[in-house]
């Protein structure tokens, strides 16, 4: 009698509730390295802070700094902590609102996908609107290399030339955290320039062009969107937002998504979208 084949063995798909243990085990050693950090002395802390930043700033590292900073990190360590509990407690609800809200967020990008396929049917159209994105980005580029500002300079000498620690705890009116953040990352990679200052606060101003375009079109359609797009690519404020190291461009973009998630959720019927 023939030997009966041996079964293929078909290797199973990673358990989902792998993934939220790793991203527990994550967060609970980004929460153990806050805290660590937390109990630096005055002067290590001042040490570390003062090393990437040029000389005569010494006195904005005050005690009054170090307070603030070891207090954020401390906070920041204890949310990490209890993010690590719940989703090691609460794994499977943590997995299913997940699911939901990934299937949220993506409705309206397969909505823009299907919006952009139908472009190749208006050859006309999709050649105006790709002109005006090319207009768009050269009126932003031309003044990427003016003289730096003066509030541009404060938030990079001040802010974003320092450890991440450091620049993101000292808020204040004119530190734009998600600025900061973006700024320290482009200058770090790409050595410290205006280009390199302003690439984020650019990368911003530039998508709010396409992004007009595709809030716009939703509720009002295709020419209306097309006429809008074209007065923000040649707006002078947003264009000096695209060319200003600060955070007025992303709070535009970010302003705008919200703007076409609560119009996505309004016409199709999803008020989970707005949430997410």
């Amino acid at each position: 009698m023939p030997a009966l084949p041996t079964p293929v063995r078909r290797r199973q798909p990673l358990n989902s509730r792998y993934i939220v243990w790793i991203f527990a085990t994550l967060s609970l050693c980004a929460s153990a390295y806050a805290l660590w950090v937390s109990t630096y002395s005055f002067e290590a802390l001042r040490g570390i802070a003062l090393a990437s930043i040029p000389p005569g700033y010494a006195d904005r590292f005050t005690p009054g700094l170090y307070a603030k900073i070891i207090l954020a990190l401390r906070l920041l360590a204890f949310v990490l902590a209890v993010l690590a509990a719940v989703l090691v407690r609460y794994a499977e609800p943590v997995l299913r609102a997940l699911k939901i809200g990934f299937e949220d967020l993506t409705a309206p990008w397969s909505e823009l996908g299907r919006g952009l396929a139908s472009l190749r049917r208006d050859p006309l159209h999709m050649a105006a609107l790709a002109a005006i994105l090319l207009w768009a980005i050269w009126l932003r580029c031309a003044f990427l290399h003016e003289p730096v500002r003066k509030d541009e300079a404060a938030s990079f000498l001040y802010y974003a030339s320092r450890p991440v620690f450091v620049g993101l705890a000292y808020y204040t009116a004119n530190n734009h955290l998600l600025s900061t953040l973006l700024m320290h990352i482009s200058t770090s990679a790409f050595g410290v320039s205006e280009w390199a200052m302003r690439l984020p606060t650019l990368i911003a101003g530039v998508l709010l062009v396409p992004a007009t375009y595709v809030v716009v079109r939703l509720p009002q359609g295709k020419n209306a969107a097309l006429l809008a797009t074209a007065l923000v690519s040649a707006s002078s404020p947003l264009i000096e937002f695209s060319f200003n190291a600060r955070g007025y461009s992303l709070g535009a973009l970010f302003l705008l998504i919200m703007a076409g998630m609560i119009e996505f959720a309004r016409t199709k019927g999803t008020p989970r979208a707005c949430i997410s």
